[in-house]
Formats: C-alpha cells, structure tokens, sequence
C-alpha cells in the first residue's frame, strides 16, 4: 500500500507519494483569463494561458477555510488524475486541513476521499501537527511553537508533547494574500492601476519585499532620493511576449524598452511589516510576536521552557528575508534573560510540512491513525473526528 501525502494549502497544493524525494506542485485555484474566454484553467494547466494579465481566481478556501467544495473537487479531479495518476485501490491518503486546528465549517473531505475517489484509508491532520509530531524522530521533545504564516492567515500553535494545546492558539488574520492586496493598492493609488493583476503583483511581493529589522531607519533611508535611497528599485512588470515574470532591478540600471515598470521604495519593507504591525493598515490585530507572547502566557508553567525553546516557521510569508531574524529581534527583550528559545526557519518553510509527513509515514508515526474505507462506512464522520483529533485540552 503507497502513501500519498497532500498538503493542501490555500494557495498552493504539495502533493506526492512518501516515497518521492521532492512533492509536485499546483496552484489550489481555478483561473480565468480575459484573453481566453472559452476555456477554464483548472490548477496547473495555467501553465497553458499564455497572456496572465487580468486573471479571475475561483478559490476553494476563504479566510483560510475550505468552504467552495465543487471547486476543489476540481482541482483534486487534476490533481489525483493527470498530475499524479494516482491508483485509489493502492493508496491511502494523508491529507493536511487547517480546520484540524481551528473547527469551523462541514467537513466534506472524508466524503469525497472514500466515497468519490475511494481511497483506501485517510490520515487528516494539521501542517503544523506533522512538523510537531516529526520533532521527536531525532529524540528531540515535540513541545514547541509553530509559525505557519501562509495565505489566508498566521497561526500560531503551541505543541506540548506533540498535542495542540488549543488555549495558546492564535490566528492573525494576515497572510500572504494580504499583503498582496495592499501592495496592489499602494501601487494603484501612487503610480499604476493594477488592481486587477494579483498573479504579476504577487511575484513583485516574492521578488522585492523583504523585513526591515529596523523600520524607522529603513524609512529614513527611503525618503533620500538618488543613490542615497538604497533601498529603490524598479519592477520591469512582464509582457507575456519577451518576459513572463518580473524583474528587479537598480534604477535605470538596464535599458527595458518600452516595457512598464514601477518604481519601489518603502513598499519593499512596509508590506511584510503589516505581518508584525497589523495596526499599520487599521487593522485591529496582534503581530507575530505580540501573538507570540500573548499564546506563551496560555501555556503552563512547567511547560513554557520547552515550547518556546523550537519555534519554528513554516508557509510562504517566512519566505521574506530577515523573517526569523526578526521575529528573534523583538522576542529577545520580551522575555526573561534567562529564558532560552531559537527561531528555526526550514531551507523550505513551504514543503516543510510535507517531508515532516514523508519522515512521519517512512518512520511508522502514524500507522494507528488511519481511518479505513471499511471503518469509515461502518461508522460514519465521526469515527474520522475521534481518531484524527490532536489536541491536549
């Protein structure tokens, strides 16, 4: 019997058997295009449009939640069959929801995975459940903290002894989505409309911004026009004829043509700063690390020490340079002199969780975890509810 390990995140779904290196890619989205009106882009066959400017998102999640299942029931349609050729009779399934974390809405997932495409076990659990649980495979404690700052929101989940301790968890409601808007709209208001180009906007955030670890300095230094302002560049925004991404680069520092570009400053650094100063953009949340510290005083005494010693970072937003750096920064001088703890960011916060299911399912984790097709018709969801739950309390 194969494993097939899916983390199904709101943006982007890493899937691929436990016995592959590296998992597959493919947007979690269905796209539509202005230019190409007669067909639908379902998940990775966006590769097919050739013109990207304008493109209309069907997103199954919202807020990061899974609430449009027809959607996604097409892209697993894509996914399952021509990206994986997945044989449900030979296969069981692992399959990460942040709904394990934080219970909302129905659960049609068990549904679809023994009913439509007839899977022969499933294993449901969090991304940050499989980073926990994978802690301990090096004798190390699976107490710890994990920052999984994805697309919808930021979580921040306390692990003691790899269970959820659901008191201590917080969510921000700032992801990488987020920012991309207010990127959009900053950009739209000073220089070029282009509010209705999320897909080009979101790469001008993954190739310029990064987080100022001093953000009055850094605004100081964006103010000086010239070579002073260090931190200027321009965004060479693609044709979709010559140049099908973006690219950064010194003022004037390249001869573009006639090709559109922007001019960047304060942008680079103030857009990953609304991650840990939500109020910035009037919104009424905590910060990464104010969320930090206010899970922290949840946790039970004789428990803090180990949490907070492994906080680890995972999802796309860790991507920024300076993230972990400044998330130790401003958590040093808020904790006791005494109190130890280390910032660990992965050389892949994005495919982090699935090779911690990969060490998980080859090191036999979670055998006794499984639901079966056979249990789940014999008792229904709730049999799915019992085994798969994580938390402490």
């Amino acid at each position: 019997m194969k494993t097939l390990v899916v983390d199904n995140g709101a943006s982007t779904i890493k899937a691929g058997y436990s016995s592959e290196e590296e998992p597959s890619f493919i947007p979690n989205s269905v796209f539509k295009s202005k230019f190409e009106r007669k067909r639908v882009f379902v998940a990775d066959e966006l590769k097919d449009c050739v013109d990207k400017t304008s493109l209309y998102y069907l997103l199954p999640f919202e807020k990061g939640y899974l609430v449009n299942w027809d959607i996604e029931h097409q892209v697993w349609d894509r996914l399952f069959g021509p990206v994986l050729n997945v044989d449900f009779n030979e296969s069981r399934l692992v399959l990460t929801d942040t709904g394990q974390n934080v219970p909302a809405f129905r659960d049609r997932s068990a549904e679809m995975v023994f009913e439509d495409y007839e899977f022969q076990s499933l294993y449901k659990t969090s991304a940050t459940s499989l980073v926990a649980t994978a802690k301990s495979l090096n004798g190390e404690s699976s107490s710890c903290f994990v920052i999984d700052s994805g697309y919808s929101f930021t979580h921040i989940i306390p692990y003691i002894n790899g269970k959820v301790y659901r008191p201590g968890i917080v969510r921000i409601d700032v992801g990488g989505k987020a920012l991309t808007n207010q990127l959009k709209e900053w950009i739209s208001y000073r220089q070029l409309q282009v509010l209705d180009e999320t897909y080009v906007m979101n790469q001008c955030k993954e190739d310029a911004c990064f987080v100022s670890l001093n953000f009055n300095e850094d605004m100081k230094i964006s103010r000086l026009s010239g070579v002073a302002n260090t931190h200027m560049r321009e965004y060479v925004l693609p044709d979709f004829m010559t140049r099908h991404r973006g690219e950064l680069q010194l003022p004037g520092s390249a001869d573009v043509g006639d090709a559109q570009k922007i001019l960047l400053s304060s942008e680079r650094f103030a857009i990953p700063e609304i991650l840990f100063r939500p109020s910035d953009v009037d919104l009424n949340q905590m910060g990464i690390v104010e969320a930090l510290l206010y899970s922290l005083s949840f946790i039970p005494e004789e428990h803090a020490p180990d949490v907070v010693e492994k906080i680890i970072c995972i999802g796309g937003s860790s991507l920024f340079p300076n993230y972990s750096d400044r998330i130790a920064k401003d958590l040093r001088p808020l904790l006791d002199e005494d109190v130890d703890f280390a910032v660990h960011l992965p050389s892949n916060p994005i495919t982090f969780a699935w090779q911690c299911a990969k060490q998980c399912v080859e090191n036999q984790l979670l055998e006794d975890k499984f639901v079966t097709k056979a249990e789940y018709l014999e008792h229904g969801e709730n049999i799915c509810f019992k085994r798969f739950n994580n938390f402490l309390s």
